[in-house]
Formats: structure tokens, C-alpha cells, sequence
């Protein structure tokens, strides 16, 4: 066997989001969200292509768990991707991911928002033992020994990922190469209902502006009622809250007449924090589309770009806190699903907004947002303050 073997780090991913002021004590409280929308700019920034939906907090645990492994120039690339200039120890980033996990998976009645870790080995590859109990501990994962060469491999990584995504992602992988050793996956699921459905009966087909300027039929749900909403001349900020409360879909409409591509470009977390904590409730009628989207992308340029490129090199990986086979990531492969209608959201993947209320004017008119043009939303966990699903919907399917 190739002694430079491959790490395949797959994820599925989602939409949701972050931390509590309370359980997070070490840990910036907008590590995540700078995280998420710096990925996501990143993903941007070759031009619109169509649909981008990421599960931003899956990316970041199935980054952790190899984050647990790397050392000397990896280890440095991989941290500062994640923690930007935050000085934290390992075991202190791992608690702090383990209360994530906790508070995110906690039981949320109709709601239901799950992780899973999991890392699949070649037989004969010998694991640190540090790192075996830190993937344990810290991430619950699954780690199973498979023979790789065996046609069935894939199957049994297919069916824990179908488990684990409630089906809606059914397949992560078609082969194991000769030289693959290692597959890492994390895994994301979510399911909401809106605390207000939307009355089917009220859903009609309306034309929905596309970047070309062609409009398409769409099926579009109406509902009129108080919303937490904010509004200016770039702008209108929607946030629909699951029956859960501390979940939300945070909907971003850009104005008619602002470009769809330079909006993208002012997703940064100072404007994000900017517009979300201006939402206050207000009177109004939302109408957006009722759609049911997949999504896939290998994110190995994007993360070579953001700084992680060593991790990639055969050469100059160095992932000895895993095993003592030289290793290296051969492919970073992200699979999303999302679905709105009008009962909720469903979501799936293999990778909060703190809202503060601002009074607004009872004389102040009731606001129409009308989702008929690319817009982006956010999945978010309010208690939490991280996103842990964003979207730039440039087509409802």
C-alpha cells in the first residue's frame, strides 16, 4: 500500500446554528458565525453558478475532527481557519464543541436537529490512541475498521449516512480507491415546523425573477401576521421562527434594484451582525417559495484558499497525531439537502443569531416581503450563535 495514503473527509450537511453565552465561556461567541460566512464568501467568489446551500457548522466538526489529528504546519493552518487569532488549546476547543453538540441535539419537541460523527478505517492502519479517545469523547464518533477493497465498503457508509440524514442523502460514496485509508464524516439532520404554517390553500404559482432576468413559475406561500423584520435602502430581513423558538430561517431579500452578486460580497459578519440586530416585530405579509433543494460541491480549492493547503499536500501533510501512516486529505466533499414548505423546513448534510428587539412604530405600515427574486437565508439557533445552515437561492426547484 501506498505509505502516502488518502484521508476521503466527506460531510453531509443542513441548515441551523450556535452558542450560549452561558455554556460558551472560552470559545468567541462569533467563532462560528465568522467562520460560516467567511466559507461562504469564499464559496461566492468564483461567480453565481447556481444554488449554494451549506451546512457551515457541519464543515466546521468534520474540520475539528481532523483538526484532531494534524500537527506542526497543518495543525497551525487548520486552527487558524477555524478559530481565526483565538488562542485555544485543544482540549478546551474540544469541550467546547462537545457542549455545542449537546445544546444543538438537545430534544426540541416537533423539532429535531441531530449530529453524528462517524470515521471509517482500512483494516490494518493503526489509530493514535489519543485521538481515538478524543473522537470518543468529545464527538461521539463511530469508528469502524472495514476492508476496503471489499465491493460492500461503500454500502455500509451509504446506509449509516441514509440513517443519519433520514434518507434524504442516501449515498456519500460510489468507490474506495487503492490508496484511500481513512473516510471522515460528519453528518447533519434537521427537521422544523414553522411556530405559524402557511395555509396551503394560499400557496399560487407567481413568476419568479431569475438572474438572467427570465422569470419562472413558482409556487409561492402567503402568510400575514407580527414577524421580527428590519428594512433598508440595501435590503429586507424577515426571521420566521420554528415551534421550537430558539430556531429560525432568517431570510435575506436583496432590494429590485441592488445586483444579486454585490450583495453577496457585503455578507461579512460585521454587516450581519449590523442588519440582524435590527429586527424588531412589525405587522406584515411574507410570501416565499415553496422549493426542495440538493446541493454538492468539493470544497478542496475553496479551503486551500481560506489558508488550509498544507493538509492537502502529500508532501507536507502532517497528520502524525492520527496514525504514523503518512496521510493525506485527498477530497473535502460537502452534500446538502434543503426543503421549505409551508409546515416547515427539512434539511440534511454530511458537515444564532442573538436577536435584539428594537420597538417600531404602531403607526408605522404593515411591510410586504415578497421572496419572487434570489435571495439568501440562514438557518439559525438562537440560544447558541452559530449558522449552521446558509443559502443563496438563485432557482427554487
Amino acid at each position: 500500500m501506498n505509505r502516502r495514503a488518502a484521508i476521503s473527509a466527506f460531510f453531509l450537511s443542513l441548515f441551523s446554528f450556535v452558542f450560549s453565552s452561558k455554556a460558551y465561556s472560552t470559545m468567541s461567541k462569533n467563532t462560528q458565525a465568522q467562520f460560516a460566512l467567511k466559507l461562504f464568501s469564499a464559496i461566492n467568489q468564483d461567480g453565481l453558478k447556481g444554488n449554494v446551500i451549506i451546512s457551515p457548522t457541519s464543515i466546521f466538526l468534520a474540520l475539528s475532527l481532523l483538526y484532531n489529528g494534524a500537527k506542526g504546519t497543518t495543525q497551525k493552518q487548520i486552527k487558524q481557519l477555524l478559530l481565526e487569532k483565538q488562542d485555544l488549546d485543544l482540549d478546551t476547543f474540544n469541550r467546547d464543541n462537545l457542549k455545542l453538540q449537546k445544546i444543538l441535539s438537545k430534544a426540541r419537541g416537533n423539532n429535531i436537529l441531530s449530529i453524528a460523527n462517524s470515521l471509517w478505517v482500512r483494516y490494518g492502519i493503526a489509530l493514535k490512541t489519543s485521538y481515538v479517545d478524543s473522537l470518543g469523547y468529545s464527538y461521539g464518533a463511530q469508528i469502524t475498521n472495514l476492508d476496503f477493497s471489499n465491493p460492500q465498503s461503500p454500502v455500509a457508509i451509504n446506509e449509516w449516512v441514509a440513517r443519519k440524514t433520514n434518507n434524504k442523502i442516501t449515498k456519500i460514496i460510489d468507490r474506495l480507491s487503492s490508496d484511500q485509508v481513512m473516510i471522515l464524516i460528519n453528518a447533519i439532520y434537521f427537521k422544523g415546523i414553522w411556530a405559524k404554517t402557511f395555509d396551503s390553500n394560499l400557496t399560487q404559482n407567481q413568476p419568479f425573477f431569475l438572474l438572467n432576468g427570465q422569470a419562472k413559475q413558482v409556487p409561492l406561500m402567503s402568510r400575514e401576521g407580527d414577524y421580527w423584520y428590519w428594512e433598508n435602502e440595501l435590503l429586507q430581513l424577515v426571521s420566521l421562527p420554528y415551534d421550537d423558538q430558539d430556531l429560525a430561517l432568517d431570510i435575506f431579500l436583496p432590494k429590485k434594484n441592488i445586483d444579486f452578486t454585490s450583495f453577496l460580497g457585503q455578507f461579512n459578519l460585521e454587516n450581519w451582525q449590523r442588519w440582524s440586530s435590527q429586527v424588531g416585530k412589525r405587522k406584515g405579509v411574507v410570501k416565499i417559495p415553496r422549493f426542495k433543494l440538493e446541493y454538492q460541491n468539493t470544497l478542496n480549492s475553496v479551503l486551500t484558499n481560506l489558508g488550509m493547503s498544507s493538509a492537502f499536500n502529500a508532501n507536507q501533510a502532517d497528520f502524525s497525531g492520527l496514525t504514523n501512516t503518512k496521510v493525506y486529505v485527498s477530497e473535502v466533499l460537502h452534500k446538502t439537502y434543503l426543503e421549505v414548505n409551508e409546515e416547515g423546513s427539512e434539511a440534511a448534510a454530511v458537515t444564532s443569531i442573538g436577536i435584539k428587539a428594537m420597538a417600531m412604530p404602531a403607526s408605522q405600515e404593515p411591510f410586504v416581503f415578497r421572496a419572487d427574486r434570489p435571495f439568501v437565508c440562514i438557518l439559525r439557533e438562537k440560544q447558541t450563535n452559530s449558522l449552521i445552515f446558509i443559502a443563496s437561492i438563485v432557482e427554487p426547484g
